[in-house]
């Protein structure tokens, strides 16, 4: 039955043989009888289902049609008959079974031909099952995915690029109450549509990145719901190209996130307010000020605002801090509904605001204002019968005149808020460069503001750099706690002189590195203490002591200037300039004390380099009299584990009165009542007097030294003792070692 046993055939098998391999897994010659009588297939085909020719012939009468699948067979057979058309390509996909029983997909493409007075039907098969396979399986997860959607709350849509059109498959209407746009998507105005006016063009550009050939995009967006309420949706949208990568649809979804959404709105704002009068903190005013300082030109004009309330704690001292907390919440009411919904109004001290005011035409609309809050506070009322006048005062500086960043606006805010304390309060005064002239050296702690950290403690009196160090000096002195000492008066000075960090290096025994033993840092910087342990100065560092000049200080303004190896150390700290004081011990350098910002390039004032190297100093005489201590107490420790692991008797009598000042591990083994305080006489030889020739007692100045051998009746052992002069916790001692001789003795 093989192809190659016609004649006539088999020229055409051996022609086509190569070309039906390459293109085809079978090929098949019937007859147009009810079973479709087998003429001859080629050798594939008997491979494909598993049967030898013989075997076809013997089991199944060569019937093609018996080798289908019984749930294809009858239609298979009505089509061929009824479309007996000669020499019309036909297709058809169908089932066969294998000799083993498995089911074969075949794609089969032939026609019926008129053969010496036959009608025969010659075709060529291929292989379809895996694809078959694979179709079912993306059916199945079609459906189980349409099970899904029609369960979920989320809207599924597709959106067509070449017809700009969009598909939904839940219902768009039900969740929103109207239909939705669907045509000609890329180009509506959805500002003007169901899609909130601010958020409209994050919907375009999420269309453009798709477009651009971002495979995945998501955000954010207000959905219009009914006719006048907006939810919270987020909108995830995958793209998918054609070969060229050219966009050809979108599919994505679109998930109620309204009650998520508003809860971390809550909370986000719970986080941004403070507690008492509802205004922004001081971290969220300084971001916020930030966002718009970063987006400005030089065109633009804003003013900055620092507000202090005049004498307020008289208030709280006269009224009590209830009343006084609710002052302080009516004075925010009042001052804030001076000013635009755009203006920035947050609290950042007890009582003390900054307002920012952005886009302002001139600079009078700012001073105007600044009149009209000193008059709207002096109008505030505590108590009719006991009245107490309230004032404020105000320090104020200008983008860009006085600075294009928080911190250099803030600091000439403070500076003018300076001038107008010292003038006598109740005023505002406009930042100016004699202000800053007055500051250096004279800047008294109440005018700080609370970013700085410092109080106004509404006392005349200046608390000098001087005052500084005295209590620095202070504080050292009178610690019981170095450790804790050394970390507050960090965080003082770093608060004292606005730093980013405050911080001490100190070297190893040798020398050879230096690890970050203390830091403090400000808000919003990040630490870095254990990111800096066992620097190598060669290797890492690089001879870092000459940077040091003759008066031990380190001081650059801009870190940029420094060789490679440093400046990559201090740049991945977000350094931009740096102040260090040498420490030295005994002429010996032992590391540093270090001031870093962060935030600027930083030029320091002889006056602040003199007085942070002055406390510099002080803090590292004290710590290195700490460390001096904490070395000797480990000498010592180390001493007393050096004579615990003796064999021998070793202990420490006062010179005068013989009483045991130390006992090593062996004797308290070996005289279980021995114990220090009691005499050596009285504990190893039951004695009330020193025994007649203890070395001990013939020891001086000019003999500090003695061996001899001595006989203990009580303990019935002779003893080689040593003894020597030495000086135990401060006080004049002496040393015993005893070696056991009894046996050589004996001998």
């Amino acid at each position: 039955m093989q192809w190659e046993n016609e004649n006539e055939s088999s020229k055409d098998y051996d022609n086509g043989q190569k070309w039906f391999d390459m293109i085809a897994d079978g090929a098949i010659r019937y007859g147009s009888d009810e079973s479709f009588t087998l003429h001859c297939a080629s050798p594939s085909f008997y491979t494909l289902v598993g049967y030898t020719p013989q075997e076809l012939a013997e089991r199944l009468q060569n019937s093609y049609l018996s080798l289908l699948d019984e749930r294809d067979r009858n239609e298979y057979g009505r089509e061929r008959h009824e479309n007996i058309v000669f020499n019309q390509t036909m297709e058809k996909e169908y089932r066969l079974r294998h000799k083993d029983g498995k089911i074969i997909w075949m794609l089969e493409k032939g026609c019926w031909l008129q053969e010496d007075g036959q009608s025969l039907f010659s075709g060529f098969l291929v292989d379809i099952t895996s694809a078959k396979e694979k179709q079912k399986e993306i059916e199945q997860n079609l459906e189980r995915y349409k099970m899904v959607i029609e369960q979920t709350n989320d809207i599924v849509f597709e959106w067509d690029a070449k017809t700009d059109s969009l598909q939904f498959f839940t219902s768009w209407q039900k969740k929103f109450g109207y239909s939705p746009v669907t045509e000609q998507i890329s180009q509506q105005d959805f500002s003007k549509l169901h899609i909130y006016p601010e958020d409209a063009e994050k919907l375009h550009r999420l269309l453009r990145f798709l477009q651009s050939g971002f495979s995945y995009q998501e955000t954010e967006i207000r959905i219009l719901k009914g006719k006048n309420a907006y939810i919270w949706c987020k909108v995830r949208a995958s793209a998918l190209y054609h070969a060229n990568g050219q966009l050809q649809k979108v599919i994505g979804m679109i998930v109620d996130v309204d009650a998520e959404k508003r809860q971390s709105q809550k909370l986000m704002e719970k986080a941004e307010r403070d507690a008492l009068t509802g205004l922004y903190n001081k971290i969220t005013t300084q971001n916020l000020i930030e966002d718009v300082l970063a987006g400005s030109h030089q065109q633009q004009l804003h003013a900055f605002f620092i507000l202090d309330l005049d004498n307020f704690k008289q208030v709280n001292d006269t009224y009590g801090h209830l009343l006084g907390d609710a002052l302080l919440t009516d004075i925010a009411k009042e001052i804030q509904a001076l000013f635009r919904n755009s203006d920035i109004f947050g609290r950042i001290g007890g009582d003390e605001f900054i307002i920012f005011m952005k886009d302002i035409k001139k600079k009078e609309i700012a001073l105007q204002k600044a009149q009209s809050v000193m008059q709207s506070v002096s109008q505030m009322v505590v108590d009719k019968k006991k009245p107490l006048p309230i004032s404020c005062s105000i320090g104020l500086s200008f983008y860009p005149q006085h600075g294009e960043q928080f911190y250099a606006l803030y600091q000439k805010a403070d500076y003018a808020l300076y001038r107008a304390k010292m003038q006598g309060k109740n005023q505002y005064t406009v930042y100016e460069d004699s202000i800053e002239d007055e500051m250096f050296g004279q800047l008294s702690a109440q005018y700080f503001s609370m970013i700085t950290a410092q109080i106004d403690s509404e006392e005349n009196t200046k608390i000098l750099n001087s005052k500084l160090v005295e209590y620095v000096f202070r504080i050292l002195y009178k610690s019981m706690d170095m450790e804790a000492a050394v970390n507050s008066i960090l965080e003082i000075v770093g608060r004292q002189f606005d730093v980013s960090r405050a911080y001490i290096f100190e070297n190893s025994e040798d020398n050879r590195f230096c690890n970050n033993t203390f830091e403090w840092c400000n808000e919003g910087i990040s630490a870095e203490i254990d990111n800096l342990q066992r620097l190598a100065y060669g290797e890492d560092l690089d001879d870092y002591e000459e940077h040091f000049n003759h008066n031990n200080v380190f001081y650059c303004n801009d870190v940029r200037k420094l060789p490679p190896k440093q400046f990559a150390i201090l740049d991945n700290q977000g350094i931009k300039a740096v102040l260090q004081c040498a420490i030295f011990d005994e002429g010996r350098f032992c590391g540093f004390v270090g001031f870093d910002d962060c935030e600027q390039n930083r030029y320091w004032t002889q006056e602040q380099v003199d007085t942070l190297s002055f406390i510099a100093e002080i803090v590292s005489t004290f710590l290195m009299k700490k460390r001096a201590q904490e070395s000797e107490k480990r000498l010592v420790q180390d001493f007393r584990t050096l004579l615990d692991n003796q064999n021998s008797w070793v202990y420490v009598v006062d010179r005068e009165s013989l009483r045991m000042l130390y006992i090593n591990k062996k004797i308290m083994q070996d005289v279980p009542h021995a114990c220090v305080g009691k005499p050596c006489y009285q504990v190893f030889s039951q004695r009330s007097t020193p025994c007649a020739n203890c070395p001990a007692l013939v020891l001086n100045e000019e003999k500090p030294n003695d061996m001899r051998e001595i006989y203990n009746p009580f303990l019935q052992a002779w003893w080689m003792m040593d003894a020597s002069l030495l000086s135990w916790q401060g006080q004049p001692a002496i040393l015993l070692t005893c070696y056991d001789i009894t046996e050589y003795k004996k001998a």
